[in-house]
């Protein structure tokens, strides 16, 4: 079972992706600066929205580790080639 489907059999409101996570936290926000919440409802929310960044967080973490290994795995240094302004005009003759 992957890493991300074993969080959210722990945690079936989990959210199945970074961007939906994402979305769900600005829409918390967007309620909470309304201040039309009462207090119970506030402090839900902002347990939800803390649970939502923790969500967040740990997908960068895992992105930034796979770009890492993929990084590693490659031996060789990127290399640019720099073209000079006239590379890409044909050749008139």
């Amino acid at each position: 079972m992957a890493k991300g489907a074993d969080d959210q059999a722990k945690d079936p409101s989990a959210p199945s992706d970074f961007e939906t996570a994402l979305k769900e936290l600005e829409s918390l926000i967007e309620k909470m600066e309304e201040g039309q919440l009462n207090l119970d409802d506030s402090v839900r929310h902002f347990e939800q929205g803390l649970k939502l960044i923790r969500h967040c967080e740990k997908s960068l973490q895992q992105a930034e580790r796979k770009i890492q290994v993929l990084r590693e795995q490659d031996d060789r240094p990127p290399q640019l080639e720099l073209l000079s302004p006239g590379d890409n005009e044909e050749d008139p003759q």
